[in-house]
Formats: structure tokens, C-alpha cells, sequence
């Protein structure tokens, strides 16, 4: 019997129902499901799905079904990867990358509970904050970090290193660091490369540099790569993980990033090669 934890995105349009079908569905096929209790609150649910806080609904679960989007899967990846959990996603939103699977494919996820997948294996990037010889924030990004100006009309003078060894240092609107799994995000936006995902590369992606000698740079994945960023007028600067929010960051902070011991698994049932999807989503005029 497969265990399945169900992690819906609450704000996504008729999520409600979508649940419901694919709870239904899951265990007809015989699977045991879990759901985070603020997740049951979505829709009304059979007796038989089992309720626990995140971590144990984790320990649980042979893999989780992430309904949503991108942006589903990054705000369970890092915890998802610590407990050495797979994730497969059904796309209810407009891009979907990392998802395998769109709106009208919930029946794919019978292959999954059958046991009939592919694994996808996906570096991630452990990141820490120093302040004055000590470490004030940590987080793991399987897409990238950001370091930016809050005002996006003002200016921030860059310093990143490889290894404590200088590589850039730039005025523009602030750096992406980026895992091959990110090159397809923002880093992409940016003019920064597509990287295979499935590679072992770290990506630096300066934002709107004010030199056209500044150029994005992919680094080996044992690298570790350092940033130091300041805003010309003193506004406070901020680094973000994955989009999750954002720290504010002195000038004399140093943003230190290096490869995670962790990595995300993404189920895939559908065979699709990342070219295909990269042409398709590209053709839409969109990325992630």
C-alpha cells in the first residue's frame, strides 16, 4: 500500500473540488492519504484520511502529491528533502516546471501509486547569513536566491566570490544565485543561462548590471559562492530563498551559498524530457 501526503495550494481557484476528486481517487486505488490539518480545512474530506502536522504527515508518505504549481513544490521541498521524500506535482497554475502533471491528468496519478515512476533528482543550495562571526538565518533553496534592493529603483553595488576568491563586482539592481533547477526562473528573466537541471552547476545572474562587461557566470556545484551587497543610498538591501520571503541584510552581512547534502526528488510518470517542456513552455512566452 503506497502513502500519499496531499499538499494543495489553498489560494489556487477550485482547489476545493480538485482536492476532493483526487483524495477520492487516491484512495480508490487503495493508497493511505494524509493532509496537514489547515489543509483538511479546504474541502469536506472521508473519515478515512489520516491528519497530522507537517512532519509527520512526511514520515508517513512514500510521496507527496503537491497540487498547485512551482510554487507549490518549493514550499515543501526543502522539508520534503530532509525526510527523503519524493514529490509529484499536478499543475494548477499557468507554468509549472517542476510539475509533471497538468489539471486534466489526475488520472496519471494512478501510475504513481502503482509504483511506475522515473526519479529526478535536483541539487539544492544551503544558504547562511553572517553577521559579525555568526550565523543569523539559514534556509535551503532548491530554485535560487535572490539579493536585491526593497526599491528596485535604486542602485546596489555587488560583491560575490567563488571559494573567498573575488569573481564580480558590479552596480546594478542586485545578483541571482541560482541551482540549474532555477536558470529556468527568475535567473532566466534576468538574461541568465539555461542550465540542464539535472546538472551540478551553482548559476550567478546579476541583475540589470550597469556594465555591459558583467556578464551571468555558472560555477561548479562545489564551489562556494559568496555575496556581499549595499544599496548607494542606504536603503536596506534583502535576500530571499525561493521566493519565500525576505531578510534584510547590513552591507558588512555576508550571504554564503554552497551545495546542500539534500537534494529534491521529483517523481515523473510521464517520460516528457526537460527539452520538450522547456520548448513548450518557452513557446508560451512564459517562464517560471
Amino acid at each position: 500500500m503506497k502513502t500519499v501526503m496531499v499538499h494543495p495550494n489553498g489560494n489556487k481557484p477550485g482547489v476545493a473540488n480538485y482536492l476532493r476528486r483526487c483524495v477520492d481517487r487516491l484512495l480508490a486505488q487503495g493508497a493511505q492519504v494524509w493532509l496537514e490539518e489547515d489543509s483538511c480545512q479546504l474541502a469536506a474530506l472521508p473519515d478515512a484520511v489520516r491528519r497530522g502536522q507537517r512532519e509527520q504527515c512526511l514520515e508517513m508518505a512514500d510521496f507527496v502529491l503537491a497540487l498547485g504549481g512551482d510554487g507549490t513544490i518549493l514550499s515543501i521541498a526543502k522539508d520534503a528533502a530532509e525526510k527523503g521524500v519524493p514529490l509529484l506535482g499536478i499543475n494548477l497554475g499557468h507554468v509549472g516546471f517542476l510539475t509533471d502533471l497538468e489539471r486534466d491528468e489526475l488520472s496519471l496519478v494512478d501510475e504513481a501509486v502503482a509504483g511506475r515512476y522515473t526519479e529526478d533528482r535536483r541539487m539544492m543550495l544551503d544558504v547562511a547569513i553572517w553577521r559579525g562571526g555568526r550565523v543569523i538565518y539559514q534556509d535551503s533553496a532548491l530554485n535560487d536566491v535572490t539579493v536585491a534592493n526593497g526599491n528596485m529603483q535604486r542602485t546596489v553595488e555587488v560583491e560575490a566570490a567563488a571559494d573567498d576568491i573575488p569573481a564580480f563586482l558590479f552596480r546594478g539592481d542586485g545578483v541571482i544565485v541560482s541551482t540549474p533547477t532555477g536558470s529556468t526562473a527568475y535567473s532566466l528573466a534576468a538574461g541568465g543561462p539555461i542550465v540542464e537541471p539535472t546538472a551540478d552547476n551553482i548559476v550567478v545572474t546579476p541583475i540589470c548590471a550597469h556594465t555591459l562587461q558583467t556578464k551571468p557566470c555558472v560555477f561548479s556545484a562545489e564551489r562556494v559562492v559568496s555575496v556581499r551587497a549595499a544599496s548607494l543610498n542606504g536603503d536596506p538591501v534583502y535576500a530571499s530563498v525561493d521566493g519565500k520571503g525576505s531578510v534584510e541584510c547590513r552591507s558588512d552581512d555576508r550571504i554564503v551559498m554552497r551545495r546542500s547534502q539534500y537534494e529534491t526528488t521529483l517523481l515523473r510518470v510521464k517520460n516528457q524530457s526537460f527539452y520538450h517542456l522547456l520548448k513548450q513552455k518557452l513557446s508560451e512566452g512564459s517562464v517560471r
